[in-house]
């Protein structure tokens, strides 16, 4: 495990199950004109929950599940903001590009019925 993985776990305090090796790391900006609200929270949960990986989002000293809206929500990220997303499992590199995909994008996403 590098460095940057190690350093996830111990801040999240996650313990990384047997056989779960894969990690991804990727620095992203917040594109959105109204940062992280409800949709593009939304999006990010739904793209993360079609992936065999754990994702952390960490915004300054916060980590959060990206599986979780409230986490999300609850990091006030604006437009222009940088996060640092970190992926383990084995679609860790996949769930990464999924969720910075639908960062880097800007696009309003519909909610889903």
């Amino acid at each position: 495990m590098d460095e940057v993985g190690t350093n996830v776990l111990e801040i999240t305090g996650l313990r990384l199950p047997e056989g779960l090796v894969e990690i991804s790391t990727r620095t992203v900006r917040v594109t959105y004109q109204n940062g992280l609200h409800l949709r593009p929270c939304s999006a990010i949960v739904d793209a993360v929950n079609r992936h065999r990986a754990k994702v952390i989002v960490q915004y300054g000293d916060q980590s959060v599940n990206a599986a979780s809206i409230f986490d999300l929500l609850s990091l006030g990220a604006e437009a222009g903001t940088e996060l640092v997303l970190s992926a383990t499992g084995a679609e860790a590199e996949e769930a990464v590009e999924a969720v910075a995909g639908l960062l880097a994008s800007g696009a309003e996403v519909a909610l889903h019925n």
